[in-house]
């Protein structure tokens, strides 16, 4: 059996029950930031607590993202495989909530870039 994916969520001000923006993080025993990924959920904090943990879960099993084998899982799901093997460090940081009127895909973009994050 494989190992199972875990990480620390960062405690933050932001409402979990409404849309957001959040931050996966790796960082290397030494606390060496090695990659990140900033995402979007309109539905609130329960996609990036539940999904990833399971679709990690579902490729270190050898589970197929989608029934559409054309779909394959995306980087940071290899990258949060690759830390559980490598004993790294995960964290998910809720950054902020996105309002009424605010277009998601441009504060998403925004914390990516402040964040440093590379290409999704």
């Amino acid at each position: 059996m494989t190992a199972a994916f875990t990480y620390r969520e960062v405690e933050s001000s932001v409402d979990p029950s409404k849309p957001l923006i959040y931050l996966w993080e790796i960082r290397d025993a030494g606390g060496r930031l090695m990659t990140c990924y900033a995402g979007e959920s309109v539905r609130g904090a329960g996609r990036p607590r539940t999904a990833y943990a399971r679709n990690v879960d579902r490729l270190r099993v050898g589970i197929p993202w989608h029934s559409d084998p054309t779909k394959s899982y995306r980087r940071i799901h290899h990258a949060l495989s690759e830390a559980i093997d490598r004993r790294q460090v995960v964290t998910l940081t809720l950054l902020c909530n996105v309002h009424p009127g605010e277009n998601i895909n441009q504060i998403e973009r925004r914390e990516r870039a402040r964040h440093g994050c590379p290409g999704q």
